[in-house]
């Protein structure tokens, strides 16, 4: 099972954990943010973290929860925290409702371009 940590404690972090712990391949063991006043507190019964104690986490995943996406991720890497992957929760969310369409539907789902007449 992989370790997660989600980058971000809005709306979208919110939605991210929501599917992650659907997940049965995936744990969400914390949250991290920028934003020191909300280090230490609790989310989801989850620690959320600082950016700096990411480092601690080289074997966790981090998907980063936040529209700051490229922002975020380039802090990470200049912090040097070598960790396994970054993935933007826009390309996990994208992923999993087509996953689901799939699965419900049992067939692969017909994109449509906007301007075709139906």
């Amino acid at each position: 099972m992989e370790k997660v940590i989600i980058f971000g404690t809005g709306q979208m972090a919110d939605e991210t954990y929501e599917i992650m712990s659907g997940l049965e391949s995936y744990e969400v063991i914390a949250f991290a943010d920028n934003d020191c006043s909300k280090c230490g507190m609790k989310k989801n019964d989850l620690s959320v973290l600082s950016a700096e104690s990411l480092r601690r986490f080289s074997d966790a995943v981090i998907v980063i929860a936040s529209s700051y996406y490229a922002e975020i991720s380039i802090q990470l890497q200049e912090m040097g925290i070598n960790l396994k992957y970054y993935e933007s929760s826009f390309q996990l969310m994208n992923h999993y409702f087509v996953m689901k369409f799939i699965m419900e539907n049992k067939k692969p789902p017909r994109y449509q371009r906007f301007n075709e007449s139906r």
